[in-house]
């Protein structure tokens, strides 16, 4: 490419004429383009022909025509030839058949976009295992809170149990010393009644006894009178 840098004289330049130009473009390499573009006073400075000058080049070519000084300025521009770009499928991979590309490959770039591939499903797989276990934390803290209220529950519960089981205890307490009386009254009952036998017995005897004191008074009151 030819540039002039800025703020350098246009006389200070070195010439450059169509001709060699055209020699260039037909010398040049088959990897290298000449380019023609119109003139851009942003990116450089080229070299301007004027339609009253006619200058010659340092090799003595023969002079610009009117006919080529009437030409708008161009420069020539090496440009290595790219490859065109292929395009890619969703999952970023070359959709192009391997025997219809069109130039070469380029192993490096291939691979760094396989790698940048590879490294996003990559993170895409840690990001999904990383949500997997954080959401299996949460659920095994929600199964540890929900057995630790059932522990106190179940807490809870024995201990109301073993409340009641103390009440029921102290009622059969109550129960057995309600047994314990009603069979010291049937006790008592029982030796009344005994009693009360026993003293029918001595009554019983007692009016025998009486009777045959009775009789015997009876026989002697008998004899008395049979003797007088």
């Amino acid at each position: 490419m030819v540039q002039v840098p800025a703020g350098t004289a246009s006389c200070e330049a070195p010439t450059l004429v169509l001709s060699d130009v055209r020699s260039l473009s037909k010398e040049m390499h088959t990897g290298v383009k000449v380019k023609l573009e119109p003139v851009d006073v942003d990116d450089v400075v080229v070299e301007e022909f004027d339609d009253a000058s006619s200058e010659v080049d340092a090799n003595g070519s023969q002079p610009i025509t009117g006919a080529e000084a009437s030409s708008p300025p161009f420069f020539c521009a090496r440009q290595e030839d790219q490859a065109p770009s292929r395009p890619l499928d969703d999952a970023g991979t070359d959709s192009t058949p391997s025997g219809n590309t069109g130039s070469e490959s380029f192993p490096a770039d291939g691979a760094g976009s396989q790698d940048d591939l590879k490294t996003k499903l990559d993170f895409q797989i840690f990001s999904a295992t990383k949500r997997k276990l954080e959401a299996e934390e949460r659920r095994a803290d929600a199964e540890a809170e929900f057995y630790r209220q059932e522990i106190k529950r179940s807490m809870a519960l024995a201990s109301l149990h073993a409340e009641e089981q103390r009440k029921i205890a102290a009622v059969a307490d109550v129960h057995v010393e309600e047994r314990r009386q009603a069979a010291a009254k049937v006790e008592m009952l029982l030796e009344h009644k005994k009693f009360y036998v026993e003293q029918q017995k001595t009554e019983v005897l007692k009016r025998r006894l009486l009777q045959l004191e009775i009789k015997k008074i009876k026989l002697d009151l008998s004899k008395d009178t049979d003797a007088e």
